[in-house]
């Protein structure tokens, strides 16, 4: 490593020194204002987001899943944007967010494909 430190003159540490301060207090201060934002909340916008985030009240893994990859995906494509200055192609993407959510209606539509065939009340499949 003391090599590639060498090659570089104290101008090249410095800026990725300062690059590197700034995007940690970014993101901390993003991460101060979502929690102000939650701690300050009223209950039913509580609510709403944790219906938005569950299925029937019970926590759903494919959409926090779907959640947490629309939001990296966003900063993903805002990044490319800002380098390249084109908007890249977002297929693969969307068929990326639709990936967890389609997973788990399938793995209902074999639950009950399962218990019709069988005949039997089976206990619904548990949610991801």
């Amino acid at each position: 490593m003391g090599h590639i430190v060498d090659s570089l003159t104290k101008y090249h540490l410095l800026y990725w020194v300062i690059k590197l301060v700034v995007h940690m207090a970014v993101t901390g201060a993003a991460l101060a204002l979502l929690y102000f934002m939650v701690s300050r909340m009223n209950a039913g916008a509580r609510e709403f987001w944790v219906g938005v985030f569950s299925d029937s009240g019970t926590p759903s893994w494919s959409r926090v899943a779907s959640g947490l990859i629309v939001l990296l995906g966003v900063i993903w494509v805002s990044f490319l944007v800002f380098v390249n200055h084109a908007l890249p192609d977002m297929s693969g993407l969307a068929l990326l967010i639709g990936v967890p959510y389609g997973l788990n209606v399938v793995g209902k539509a074999g639950t009950m494909i399962g218990t019709a065939m069988s005949g039997k009340n089976a206990p619904p499949a548990p949610q991801p």
